[in-house]
């Protein structure tokens, strides 16, 4: 969002079939976060449907995805791929623990990395440990994050014509935002 109201054309590739609830198109969260963008449903299940995401990847600046870690790789729309025919692209993965590690397997959900990062315990209510910031928090802090993150890898890239790749962890975004 924040890229797209600073003039970015940005192209938001979702699926339809999970396009529920506050993701769905014209619930009012979803018009607040999605603003400054053109959005493209497809049903990933159907190689048509990734051969369309790829042919976009392989021409697009930047590439954000928060899919769980291998997701991408296993559709052919990983960062070795799509940088085998786009140098020049940035990739920022946004998962829940990161690329690599220990933890790196884990489905996560936003109210999991509050807890997980201290978050969900330094905003509680006292006497109750399940209450904590109430909404999405870190995923929009992760985003911002990211911003900064692609800022420079633009700049980088303005400089060397090389593309970067960017492992941006809600968890460590999250950590960090604990300790402010």
């Amino acid at each position: 969002r924040v890229l797209g109201d600073m003039g970015a054309d940005v192209v938001k590739v979702y699926s339809a079939s999970r396009a529920t609830g506050a993701n769905a198109t014209h619930y009012p969260y979803y018009q607040m976060w999605n603003r400054s963008k053109r959005n493209l449903a497809l049903d990933m299940s159907q190689p048509q449907a990734r051969d369309v995401a790829r042919r976009l990847a392989e021409k697009a600046d930047i590439v954000i995805e928060n899919f769980s870690v291998g997701v991408l790789d296993r559709w052919g729309l990983g960062f070795e791929s799509v940088r085998a025919v786009n140098p020049g692209v940035i990739f920022v993965s946004m998962s829940g623990m990161g690329q690599g590690g220990p933890w790196s397997n884990f489905v996560t959900y936003a109210p999991t990395i509050h807890a997980l990062a201290g978050l969900t315990y330094l905003t509680g209510v006292p006497g109750r440990q399940d209450i904590g910031i109430g909404f999405s928090y870190n995923d929009h802090h992760a985003g911002l994050h990211a911003v900064v993150a692609l800022l420079a890898a633009v700049e980088a890239r303005r400089r060397t014509g090389r593309g970067q790749f960017i492992d941006m962890s809600q968890f460590e975004v999250g950590v960090n935002f604990a300790g402010q």
